[in-house]
């Protein structure tokens, strides 16, 4: 069984299920990645032809939803809802409204996107596809960064290394752990792509460093952390964020030891934790495993 639950950006959320009755998932289109077109152009004496990819960053999701209620009433009332959930397509600074789309299969880990509205709801006037209480209707959004990430974060929880390479690791059931080295942490993302990062320092920290050491990425902060302070890091590449406390902090990046946009690569990442104190401190990396397709983890 399939779900679809969509949720607009003040919240209001509605999940379509195939198979059932009340808000119905009909089909769905594609849900893989990111389209590659091949064309084929021969130049002038040329003998054959070149192929040329091209590659491109979105991609449309195209969903035929339906109603079905047991009454007049209940109709109306779920035909309002829907009509309500895709109501917002501006924000108040004039940008396109940012949809959630959470996808559930059976045997499949649920996996979300984000996605703007291309255009409202269309109701089908087909005389099979509106009778009595039943109403079939078509959804086309567009998926801005083709890709599907895990709902939640995997957390890894880090000490830091001090001089005799101390490196201790406080496991609990809700933080995921790779294989210890006397380097750092090797975490593994299995995800199809790189993932972007949040990092959390704690205090007390003095000039923490983040680094990737398989790829040659850093992240160093010049500055000590307070105790019961958090500063925390967002890698994102379209957003990239640092704060105090929650309160903007980008003047203590290190920008000599500094890759704003570290990534967790695929496969194996040595990931090492240092600070210039005495004690260890600690940290908290996290990151969403990242598909081309929701159907990607078990």
């Amino acid at each position: 069984m399939e779900k679809i639950t969509i949720t607009n950006p003040y919240g209001d959320s509605l999940t379509f299920t195939q198979g059932a009755s009340g808000y119905m998932l009909i089909s769905r289109g594609d849900l893989g990645g990111t389209q590659i077109i091949n064309t084929q152009e021969t130049g002038y004496q040329q003998r054959g032809s070149t192929v040329i990819q091209k590659r491109y960053g979105t991609r449309v999701l195209n969903l035929t939803l339906g109603i079905k209620a047991v009454s007049e009433n209940d109709f109306k009332n779920r035909l309002k809802q829907i009509q309500r959930l895709f109501e917002a397509e501006y924000t108040d600074r004039d940008d396109l409204s940012t949809f959630t789309v959470k996808f559930e299969s059976t045997g499949y880990q649920s996996k979300v996107t984000q996605c703007f509205l291309r255009e409202t709801p269309t109701l089908s006037n087909k005389r099979e596809d509106r009778r009595g209480f039943y109403q079939r209707m078509f959804v086309s959004l567009l998926m801005f960064e083709p890709v599907w990430k895990d709902e939640n974060n995997t957390e890894i929880l880090l000490e830091s290394i001090i001089n005799t390479f101390e490196f201790a690791v406080d496991i609990t059931d809700s933080f995921e752990f790779g294989s210890l080295q006397e380097e750092g942490l090797t975490i593994t993302n299995n995800g199809d792509m790189s993932s972007s990062l949040i990092i959390e320092f704690n205090g007390v920290a003095t000039n923490p460093l983040i680094e990737n050491v398989t790829y040659g990425e850093s992240l160093k902060l010049n500055t000590t952390i307070a105790d019961g302070t958090v500063v925390k890091i967002n890698t994102d590449y379209n957003n990239p964020t640092v704060e105090v406390d929650g309160v903007n902090a980008f003047q203590y990046i290190d920008p000599n030891n500094s890759d704003l946009n570290m990534l967790l690569r695929r496969g194996d990442n040595l990931i090492k934790f240092s600070t210039d104190d005495t004690d260890p401190a600690t940290a908290i990396v996290k990151y969403k495993k990242t598909y081309l397709t929701p159907l990607g983890d078990y």
